[in-house]
């Protein structure tokens, strides 16, 4: 989950804590049911809410201390007593396997009756996350991420397989401070829907929503940076930034090299196993050498900033479809 993150906040918890305007929709884009307990108000630093989720309902109450235990001996009675009657019946002693698993039921049984439960935050400034345990005013975890204190995103998602066959996928999502450094916080995790979505409650749902928000808070140092710049900057990794301006991408090397591609040179682009490749229209023609004799260039897609935002941008000011 959250790598680094301001824990420091004051919130107010309880029943019904906040109630979602009908503007705020879940992190899919579905209407939120009105049996919902937000049991968090979200902190005024994130802004205005777009997104919000929340794994309790009004109709749940935390269990007493001693309606558990009263269950988890009960559960444990019921395994203890089987295990008697099948040492009877069968004239075979089940006691010590009987002894297990009533243990391993009664760990299960006090575990599932817990009082446990997340609700996150996305806004136009930043995200919240929150987990209360035993009741809901008891908050366990409280992390605030502003999207002002973070500059660039670096993202991955890797499928898994065993055999050929399709296990799970895990994903990261990284953001880092302007000095760079140590991501400031992090969301991460892994699911088994494959390509496609996963559970609402699945935390990935959550880490795209705060991408997209993440997005919308850049896209106006973007249109600034085209403004002033004419073109806008984004880091490619191995101390090389992509430069992209209307009709053209330039790639600039650690020595600070720059290599241009016009748009009208460009024949196609595609994305295929997280390698971004650009492919010239003529194959006799070397457009400052970027395409070289194969008339194919190709850099890390997954090793970029703010790939999403390169990615839409690159689209727009080239007018060409990455496929």
């Amino acid at each position: 989950m959250a790598a680094i993150a301001n824990s420091d906040i004051q919130v107010q918890a309880g029943t019904c804590a906040w109630t979602p305007p009908s503007t705020v929709t879940d992190h899919l884009g579905g209407q939120l049911s009105s049996d919902l307990d937000f049991f968090v108000a979200p902190p005024r630093e994130i802004g205005t809410v777009v997104h919000a989720y929340t794994s309790l309902k009004r109709a749940v109450e935390s269990p007493s201390k001693e309606k558990r235990i009263t269950t988890t001996i009960t559960v444990a009675g019921v395994v203890v007593c089987a295990g008697v009657g099948l040492t009877y019946l069968t004239h075979t002693d089940w006691l010590i396997v009987t002894g297990i698993v009533a243990a391993i039921a009664a760990l299960i049984t006090w575990f599932m009756s817990g009082f446990k439960h997340t609700c996150n935050y996305v806004g136009t400034e930043g995200c919240a996350e929150f987990k209360c345990v035993g009741e809901r005013e008891t908050l366990k975890e409280k992390r605030l991420f502003c999207f002002k204190d973070a500059w660039a995103l670096s993202t991955g998602m890797t499928r898994h397989y065993t055999n050929g066959i399709y296990t799970r996928t895990s994903f990261r999502f990284y953001w880092y401070p302007p000095e760079g450094g140590k991501s400031i916080y992090a969301i991460a995790g892994q699911h088994s829907s494959n390509l496609k979505t996963p559970p609402l409650k699945n935390s990935y749902n959550f880490a795209c929503a705060v991408e997209n928000a993440w997005i919308k808070y850049l896209l106006p140092k973007i249109n600034t940076d085209l403004q002033q710049k004419g073109y806008a900057n984004f880091f490619m990794g191995d101390g090389r930034w992509a430069r992209l301006g209307p009709g053209f991408l330039d790639i600039v090397d650690k020595q600070g090299n720059v290599s241009r591609c016009e748009a009208g040179d460009i024949g196609s682009a595609k994305i295929a196993s997280g390698v971004f490749s650009l492919t010239r229209k003529d194959a006799k023609s070397k457009f400052f050498g970027l395409l070289g004799s194969t008339g194919t260039f190709k850099f890390n897609y997954a090793g970029m900033y703010n790939a999403r935002l390169f990615l839409l941008a690159f689209q727009d000011l080239l007018n060409i479809k990455v496929q």
